[in-house]
């Protein structure tokens, strides 16, 4: 293992070289198992911290437009993940809820809080197209806001906060 690598990287490249040998051995080209009793490297567990409630305002306020406001304020509200929020779509909204479809189409049920509910609204109402999803791209032809997207709008809008 190279010590310049991160303990993530370094537990990833073990992975990979034990799935090669497990491979080399099934298929034997080896007797043995050279990394057999090598343990996963451990890495840090840290705990990311909440937004305090000043550094979420400061988000909000440099939002640009109303659809960036909403999804800071129901990913906040929510705590969905960010593909959740793109797969939400119209027909999942009921009064302060939404039907989420998590990881293995689990779904589940989220609850908006009330400023969440009236940047939602206050968005969806300025909104001309006909698209079924909820957050839609800023530019025609309207399509359905991607995963990728909102990472980059979320980025820019730390860095601007």
């Amino acid at each position: 293992m190279r010590d310049n690598l991160s303990k993530t990287s370094q537990d990833n490249e073990l992975r990979v070289l034990k799935s090669f040998f497990n491979w080399c051995s099934d298929d034997g080209y080896i007797g043995r198992v050279p990394t057999h009793n090598i343990n996963p490297i451990k890495k840090e567990k840290r705990i990311k911290k909440p937004f305090t409630e000043i550094e979420i305002e400061l988000l909000r306020q440099n939002a640009k437009n109303k659809r960036d406001l909403a999804i800071v304020d129901v990913l906040y509200s929510t705590g969905v993940r960010v593909s959740e929020l793109c797969n939400m779509s119209l027909n999942d909204i009921a009064n302060d809820e939404i039907t989420v479809f998590g990881k293995g189409e689990k779904e589940r049920v989220v609850y908006l809080n009330a400023k969440a509910m009236l940047s939602l609204k206050q968005y969806l109402k300025d909104r001309t197209d006909d698209n079924e999803a909820i957050f839609v791209t800023s530019k025609r032809p309207y399509s359905r806001l991607k995963k990728s997207g909102v990472e980059v709008m979320l980025r820019d809008l730390g860095e601007r906060a």
